[in-house]
């Protein structure tokens, strides 16, 4: 997702949480 909103998941607005 291209908007960064809370309500994205992690692996969104946090690619580098990539598990």
């Amino acid at each position: 997702g291209k908007e960064i909103t809370l309500f994205q998941p992690a692996s969104e607005f946090l690619p580098l949480i990539d598990e």
